[in-house]
């Protein structure tokens, strides 16, 4: 059950390499909410922490890619940034 749950959170969790896609094919992440990102993140964090005091393997390995994957997309939104408002 551990390998399946792993493999279903990591197929979720690389769900952001699509935006990664986008952001680098158009080379602009001004319509692209960081907030969210920032949120997920956090989400990210604390179910990683959780699945460590579980000892589960299948969320520390998933937490790991989503976390991984989200931080290349907040990277990504912040260096592609055109416009000078607000980033959150």
């Amino acid at each position: 059950m551990e390998l399946w749950m792993s493999i279903v959170g990591i197929s979720m969790s690389l769900g952001g390499v699509v935006q990664i896609y986008r952001i680098r094919q158009r080379k602009t992440s001004d319509d692209i909410s960081m907030t969210v990102w920032v949120v997920m993140l956090h989400g990210l964090v604390w179910w990683l922490a959780y699945g460590v005091m579980k000892g589960s393997t299948s969320l520390i390995v998933t937490n790991i890619v989503g976390i991984a994957v989200d931080s290349i997309v907040l990277t990504m939104i912040m260096k592609y940034r055109t416009s000078k408002k607000q980033q959150l």
